[in-house]
């Protein structure tokens, strides 16, 4: 096998959870980081048209996964030495449904709710964070784009008052979620780590930003991002997601 490809956004809780379950299984692969916005055509071409999702595993150049839940289920056949689910049929089912009810709890409700805080507080921070390692050209002309790109970040993701209302409160069903699964075991399902756990701890990232996540904030965005997140400081979900990544997320 060739080295596969991850093409994926740094700074993205859906991404962390695909970057993650790869470290995880041990697959190593060739990070190819997209500016969101301008990621379009490349996942549109991988996919012949079927998703502008990220993150996508390319395999071997022609086996495309796109999504992070589809390269979960690709790892796990593939790699089954490190299983993330069960055996039993009930306890696989449980993780399924578990794992199903953190991503919509969380996954596009989060993102709506942390980018209107951004857009509103911090103009400017999203561009600045989606070039950190590109050239003057590009991030010149996405500060120029700048205005424009922030309006369609706001259609393309349906940010509204009420979505994003929904987003907080999702964020706070979610987190006192985690506290009632993990109750008696210290994970969601069962009694050992599964991808029901990587992905709630992946997803909830953004409720304390922990340093185990395998980007690099930047120092201001940090402090953007802890101001945000501070709302949950003292909420025992963010013990749980800190624990969960410092313990499983080493890679």
């Amino acid at each position: 096998m060739t080295t596969p490809v991850l093409y994926q956004f740094h700074f993205s809780h859906f991404n962390e959870r695909g970057r993650w379950a790869c470290d995880y299984k041990g697959l190593t692969v060739e990070p190819r980081v997209l500016i969101p916005g301008l990621h379009i055509p490349v996942t549109r071409k991988l996919t012949k048209g079927a998703s502008t999702s990220t993150p996508i595993l390319v395999v071997n150049d022609d086996e495309v996964i796109a999504g992070s839940d589809s390269i979960l289920h690709w790892l796990e056949k593939q790699f089954p030495e490190k299983p993330l689910t069960y055996e039993d049929p009930a306890l696989a089912t449980e993780v399924e449904e578990v794992t199903a009810l953190f991503e919509g709890l969380v996954g596009a409700p989060f993102r709506r709710a942390y980018f209107d805080y951004v857009l509103k507080t911090y103009p400017g921070l999203l561009t600045r964070m989606f070039t950190l390692d590109r050239g003057p050209a590009t991030k010149l002309g996405m500060r120029i784009a700048e205005p424009a790109m922030n309006l369609l970040l706001r259609a393309a993701d349906n940010i509204t008052p009420e979505t994003v209302a929904e987003g907080y409160a999702n964020m706070d069903t979610a987190l006192d979620e985690v506290m009632v699964r993990n109750a008696d075991t210290g994970y969601l399902v069962g009694d050992r780590f599964t991808k029901a756990d990587l992905t709630a701890a992946s997803l909830l990232c953004g409720t304390c930003w922990p340093r185990s996540l395998s980007f690099t904030i930047p120092d201001e965005a940090r402090t953007v991002f802890e101001d945000w997140s501070s709302r949950w400081a003292d909420h025992p979900g963010t013990a749980w997601v800190r624990s969960i990544c410092d313990r499983y997320r080493t890679a």
